[in-house]
């Protein structure tokens, strides 16, 4: 009975660092040809977890979008997405860099992710969300124009939304 209690001790230290040490997960995808690179960081503590896929703004990066994220996603139980644009600019219809001027496939890159993330994570699929900044900001205009993803809500910081750009057919808040 000893053994089965240090047995049973050990295994709570080793499962308690397992959560205190995580660690974003780089995944990747194949889009066009064209590796892509995202991360996950899953902080979930019930059977399905909120989704939150967060876009960094023109010469930012996911990673780096994600660690600003982390200690929420620990004290609420989060699942964060944070995708890389390809050198570093989202293919945003009107703006930005190289990701317009070479036509990236930014729309199909978030919608492969989204559909892998629900594949091989715990997401409740009425509570997948979607911030952008600036230059990502534009990305997640254009994203929730299309109507093709299942964003519960989308929140934009310092973007801009072009003239002729489709608008959202659902309601939205703006600030």
């Amino acid at each position: 009975m000893r053994w089965v209690t240090l047995f049973l001790i050990c295994l709570g230290f080793w499962g308690s660092s397992e959560i205190m040490a995580q660690q974003p997960v780089e995944r990747h995808l194949q889009i066009q040809g064209v590796d892509r690179q995202y991360f996950v960081f899953d902080a979930h503590q019930q059977k399905q977890a909120p989704l939150v896929l967060v876009l960094h703004g023109g010469g930012g990066n996911g990673l780096r979008m994600l660690k600003r994220w982390q200690s929420v996603a620990q004290r609420e139980g989060l699942i964060i997405v944070a995708p890389n644009a390809e050198k570093n600019t989202w293919n945003a219809v009107g703006c930005c860099g190289q990701g317009q001027q070479q036509q990236n496939a930014d729309a199909a890159f978030i919608q492969q992710v989204l559909k892998s993330t629900q594949q091989n994570y715990s997401i409740d699929p009425y509570h997948i969300y979607i911030v952008g900044f600036s230059n990502g900001g534009m990305l997640t205009y254009q994203l929730i124009s299309q109507n093709r993803t299942p964003f519960a809500a989308a929140a934009v910081v310092s973007a801009a939304m072009f003239a002729g750009q489709p608008q959202p057919q659902a309601a939205c808040l703006y600030w």
